[in-house]
């Protein structure tokens, strides 16, 4: 008898974990759009994961639910995509305008907010030492943001190790 409650007990556990597994998610919206009729969503390595079609409007979601955090493209061709970082929980909303990839306005995914909030204040700064405190600054402040990742590239591994 106590082998089968057991057994029970643990059949419930496994399925609430399933139950109450943590998503994320990608909806969106596309501007400016005169020649794509498919978004991409892609892994890193390029590599197609899901694809749709915006509606009239521009709106678009994708139906992959994300399990763990993970880099992601949201493509258009192999040269106009958009990086995304999703972590489970997260229902993240996304406005591209194809005129301006480089500025994508996304809510509720706080790495990929961490990362276009970084990406732009470096795009907007000249000087060689400017972009190396900001990055050390970044570096030091979200040590725990895999989007550091980006950045770390950014330094010389000789002087900053």
């Amino acid at each position: 008898m106590k082998m089968k409650q057991a057994v029970i007990l643990l059949l419930l556990i496994t399925s609430t974990n399933f139950v109450f597994a943590k998503h994320a998610s990608l909806s969106g919206k596309v501007l400016n759009n005169e020649k794509y009729d498919e978004i991409h969503l892609q892994d890193i390595q390029f590599n197609t994961i899901e694809t749709q079609k915006p509606d009239e409007n521009g709106n678009f979601k994708f139906e992959t639910k994300f399990t763990k955090f993970d880099f992601y493209l949201v493509a258009f061709d192999n040269e106009n995509f958009v990086v995304f970082f999703p972590e489970p929980g997260e229902d993240s909303k996304m406005t591209i305008d194809l005129n301006d990839l480089r500025n994508p306005t996304i809510t509720n995914s706080r790495h990929s907010e961490l990362y276009y909030e970084y990406s732009n204040k470096l795009g907007v700064l000249t000087g060689d030492n400017e972009r190396i405190d900001l990055i050390k600054t970044m570096i030091d402040e979200h040590s725990n943001s895999p989007t550091c990742i980006f950045f770390i590239d950014l330094l010389d591994a000789d002087t900053y190790f």
